[in-house]
């Protein structure tokens, strides 16, 4: 098998021990990466981390790459691209920490402002409602933006 695996140290997955004996017995060419944190152990002693800055780090070009990614949000779901106001991008990008989490945020955003109801933007999404419901839960900081979002789009039976 050949390719990449990247792990998160905080969410090792329950047959840790068996990929360990694989990667030892046999030699498979696929790269594992181990997603570490600051408060890991292990963090030092393996090798010198690659320390990736946060999006907040790239001040320059962070309203440029928020404004980017929901741009590309609305292209993959086929909404209307909106423009989000200066003080909106700057709250996404005081806390979103990484460019996948961007990437994340940007399309679930997206879907729940274009879509009729959190049942159809979670469709799009390809996740469970109740999901999308608690993932918006943990980010109420979200709501302004949704609601400033949701005013670019037309629900006729909102």
């Amino acid at each position: 098998m050949d390719g990449s695996l990247c792990l998160r140290s905080n969410r090792m997955p329950s047959d840790i021990d068996r990929l360990c004996l694989s990667r030892r017995n046999d030699s498979p060419s696929v790269a594992v990466f181990v997603c570490l944190h600051d408060d890991d152990a292990v963090r030092d002693l393996l090798c010198r981390p690659l320390d990736i800055p946060s999006l907040s780090a790239h001040a320059p070009e962070a309203e440029r790459l928020v404004q980017e990614s929901i741009d590309d949000a609305a292209g993959a779901l086929g909404a209307a691209t909106v423009r989000i106001p200066g003080p909106l991008r700057h709250a996404i990008i005081v806390r979103v920490g990484s460019f996948a989490e961007l990437e994340k945020t940007s399309l679930r955003l997206v879907a729940l402002a274009s879509a009729r109801n959190v049942t159809h933007a979670a469709a799009r999404l390809g996740m469970a409602p109740v999901s999308l419901t608690r993932w918006l839960g943990r980010r109420r900081w979200l709501l302004p933006i949704l609601n400033s979002l949701r005013k670019c789009f037309e629900h006729p039976d909102v």
